[in-house]
């Protein structure tokens, strides 16, 4: 049976660098959380229990420069396969990029995963939020 374990959501993420981390706004950002194996930190989500998760992040972001943008979901610094979501973007608009729920499997020789979410161009990140359930 699949259990919400945490929502969060910052609705003050700012600059964001092309290739940079959205800030996820720390515990601070927290709506809703159950149990222990899961945490937000500054920069992502830290999960601590072994066992499958589906990840559900959206970012709304105003570009600082016309052309596409994309927002990955990556697992430890590595991309997680078909979480990508990409949009085009004009000089200084607003896209909201929900990236597709994603599986990712944290293994019992893990003592934690760590979950971010990249942007592939310069933005202001209005918004960040993300849904986490562990399957």
């Amino acid at each position: 049976m699949a259990r919400s374990l945490i929502y969060t959501y910052n609705p003050t993420a700012g600059a964001v660098a092309a290739g940079g981390v959205v800030p996820m706004g720390g515990t601070g950002a927290i709506v809703r959380r159950y149990g222990g194996c899961v945490n937000a930190g500054q920069n992502g989500i830290t999960l601590s229990g072994e066992g499958y998760y589906t990840v559900s992040p959206v970012v709304t972001a105003v570009a600082a420069a016309a052309g596409s943008i994309s927002a990955t979901l990556y697992q430890d610094g590595t991309p997680v396969p078909g979480a990508v979501v990409t949009d085009t973007a004009t000089a200084g608009g607003t896209v909201t990029l929900a990236v597709p729920p994603s599986a990712v499997r944290v293994r019992c020789s893990c003592a934690q995963s760590v979950l971010t979410v990249v942007l592939s161009a310069a933005a202001t990140a209005s918004t960040i939020s993300a849904l986490v359930t562990k399957e």
